[in-house]
């Protein structure tokens, strides 16, 4: 269906550019898609190869990559944390996580002393994790880590903030004082804040987009988004909004008027002022922007010191 949508799109000879989709799922096919009908494609997906299609696809997303090597870089170097559990879900998007964050965490000079996959009905259902083993005396020690949190300086769990904040529960760990919780960039959302209660309380993440940033621009996003939809916008919004003022400063900035001097000028994108940070689109067409290293201080987001 959405190659399909690309086909009736590229139909229209005005039609200059394309953004989306917004799925992973669907984003291969379009963007091999676009590049048949040589069509620019501004993809929003996460899905790191969409670009591989080929020269007139851009990915204006955040990698899971930068991702974890912005936390990890703030966590080792600025707030001197070296000792990590890990709880990460065990699906794809979380095993490719876990695997980053362990990359980026060993490579300065950290150490995961802990981990442990667990599945989506163990949560669910409300069971304990430490009693979800065959019995084994290794698997019961393993899981046995009440008495050492004090030895962790953080937990790493790349799921929604009410699941972490659920195993923070469950394994008696502290994260209202020593203890933090690491999460990613869905975190950044007040209402998920307000479900983990006090959980959450010290929580650092990464986000590309922080709705309360001390900028005319962002705060012109945020305002005039709420007074139309009566909802803040998330980073999803943000990401669509840079995506189509990015092709707009091409066409009225650049004077792009077809589709090839528009791939041309989004490629020579440099520094753009977006309300998710200055875009820079590499020589893969990935947008590169710094990311913003958030925490939670006594029930609110801020960006961490």
């Amino acid at each position: 269906g959405a190659a399909k949508a690309v086909e009736e799109l590229a139909a229209e000879k005005d039609v200059v550019a394309i953004i989306g989709p917004l799925t992973s799922g669907d984003a291969p096919d379009t963007a091999k898609k676009a590049q048949e009908l040589a069509i620019p494609l501004v993809s929003v997906s996460q899905r790191d190869d969409i670009t591989q299609a080929g020269d007139f696809i851009f990915r204006n997303s955040v990698s899971d990559s930068s991702e974890m090597s912005t936390l990890a870089e703030y966590i080792t170097k600025k707030a001197k944390m070296k000792r990590f559990l890990a709880f990460y879900p065990k699906n794809k998007k979380g095993s490719e996580y876990f695997r980053l964050f362990n990359e980026e965490i060993k490579s300065r000079g950290g150490k995961i002393v802990f981990s442990r996959e667990y599945t989506s009905d163990e949560v669910g259902v409300g069971s304990d994790l430490r009693n979800r083993g065959d019995g084994s005396e290794e698997e019961k020690s393993s899981l046995d880590i009440t008495n050492e949190a004090s030895s962790f300086d953080a937990v790493f769990i790349p799921d929604s903030l009410p699941v972490a904040a659920y195993i923070a529960q469950k394994h008696d760990l502290n994260t209202s004082e020593k203890l933090k919780l690491l999460g990613v960039s869905r975190w950044d959302d007040q209402r998920l804040i307000d479900k983990a209660q006090g959980y959450a309380n010290g929580a650092i993440f990464v986000d590309s987009f922080y709705k309360s940033a001390d900028s005319p621009d962002v705060s012109s996003f945020v305002t005039n988004f709420k007074s139309a939809y009566n909802v803040d916008p998330t980073l999803l919004e943000a990401l669509g909004f840079d995506s189509m003022r990015l092709i707009i400063s091409a066409v009225i900035d650049r004077g792009a008027s077809h589709r090839d001097s528009v791939r041309d000028a989004l490629a020579q994108v440099w520094d753009f002022p977006g309300v998710t940070g200055k875009i820079t689109f590499n020589k893969n067409r990935e947008a590169e922007r710094e990311l913003w290293v958030l925490m939670v201080q006594d029930g609110v987001i801020k960006p961490a010191e």
